[in-house]
């Protein structure tokens, strides 16, 4: 899998150099004080952060620190929208608790694309207790896709999505054929970011549910502190 210091603290390099997560925010700070070839200012344009399997996952995180951060806060246009592919789970039930935070402030956005049968999408499962974030569009070879927003799959769920598991379900050609050319699919295709979270995004799962069903899981609030201490809201 991967470590979340490859964006937030370059522990390989001794050299003083910042972190993958500062050295994209100095990038994106300098651009916006460049000029388009027509000479006009980027000031007003947006954020997309978009990745496919493991970049999926590293597109949560981005966006997730671009939104909240106290060192972007008031400096990046928001919405921050990410588009992902085949994300495996990133965080547990305080993360999705401060994710929809910034999702409700209007500062993040989610559009999350998996594929039946691509059992990245639900891993890691239990015993670890991480969740997905976004608005969910789920894709199958022969239907429109199916969308929901803060739906949570059961373990036997998971399970039995892993065990139909045919590789090339992970492949980004397989999620190509099923969204775009699946007939069924041609309405949402016109859709804009927004309106899928104005028509998708009501939270019918509470947070405190949430919470309440992860106690197990062991991870504890002074723990993903630790993690994100940056980013959370409180």
């Amino acid at each position: 899998f991967f470590r979340k210091d490859y964006l937030f603290n370059d522990e390989w390099t001794h050299d003083g150099q910042p972190s993958k997560f500062e050295q994209i925010v100095d990038i994106l700070r300098e651009i916006r004080t460049k000029k388009d070839p027509n000479g006009n200012g980027y000031k007003d344009y947006g954020i997309f952060v978009t990745g496919h399997s493991l970049g999926g996952a590293l597109t949560q995180l981005l966006s997730f620190a671009l939104a909240g951060s106290t060192i972007t806060r008031d400096e990046l246009p928001k919405p921050v929208i990410a588009i992902t592919y085949g994300s495996p789970r990133v965080g547990n039930s305080i993360w999705l608790r401060e994710y929809q935070s910034l999702e409700k402030k209007g500062h993040l956005r989610h559009i999350r694309v998996s594929n039946d049968g691509d059992r990245v999408c639900v891993v890691p499962t239990f015993p670890i207790g991480y969740l997905q974030t976004g608005v969910n569009i789920h894709l199958y070879p022969n239907k429109k896709a199916d969308i929901s927003y803060d739906k949570r799959r059961s373990i036997l769920s998971a399970v039995a999505m892993q065990c139909k598991y045919e590789t090339d379900m992970h492949a980004l050609n397989v999620y190509y054929e099923r969204l775009i050319g699946n007939k069924g699919n041609r309405r949402i295709l016109k859709y804009t970011v927004e309106q899928f979270y104005r028509e998708y995004a009501r939270t019918k799962n509470t947070v405190r549910a949430i919470l309440d069903e992860c106690d197990d899981y062991g991870f504890t609030e002074d723990h993903t502190v630790g993690l994100y201490r940056d980013f959370l809201s409180s």
